[in-house]
């Protein structure tokens, strides 16, 4: 079970960075909204980075109480 959170964690930081690398690419042709978009491109994957650890939180959470 914890392998697969692993997993699912390293899959999640690729999306992430590709992500971030097409972002870069499409900022390259309009400088002056660079700054704007690279802010909400940041956002967003802080979200997303928020809401899977929430989630991984919340599996361990019954994971552990399920034992007891």
């Amino acid at each position: 079970m914890l392998n697969h959170g692993l997993n699912s964690t390293l899959q999640n930081q690729k999306t992430v960075k590709k992500d971030l690398l097409d972002n870069k690419h499409g900022m390259l042709f309009n400088p002056k909204s660079m700054k704007l978009k690279l802010l909400k491109a940041q956002q967003d994957i802080v979200d997303r980075l928020q809401e899977h650890i929430s989630e991984k939180l919340s599996t361990t959470a019954q994971f552990i109480a399920s034992r007891n």
